[in-house]
């Protein structure tokens, strides 16, 4: 004798568990799709021990990383940081940058 399955509650349940370990891996990354950052560029005459992905603190807090690191174009020597910081954090205009080894 042969056996009839029923194809449309297989597959509903298929696309049940593939939607749902979709989200499960969504929130075991914690991802954050409306997560705001402002960008900011930074000159330092050096920048040892610094590169892409480097942690950026706002005092002692994490509050985003580095993105770019290169010389700057105008030719003075300087290299150009470019930071991607949360934008809720309070940097002003009078803000100074600085290097520190952890």
């Amino acid at each position: 004798m042969e056996t009839r399955a029923n194809y449309i509650l297989i597959g509903a349940f298929t696309i049940i568990g593939f939607i749902g370990m979709l989200l499960f891996s969504l929130w075991f990354a914690r991802i954050e799709l409306d997560r705001q950052f402002a960008y900011y560029d930074v000159r330092f005459s050096s920048v040892s021990g610094l590169d892409n992905a480097s942690d950026v603190r706002f005092s002692g807090r994490g509050v985003g990383q580095v993105v770019d690191v290169k010389l700057a174009t105008n030719g003075d020597g300087t290299i150009l940081v470019r930071l991607e910081v949360d934008g809720d954090t309070p940097v002003r205009t009078d803000s100074i940058a600085t290097i520190e080894s952890q």
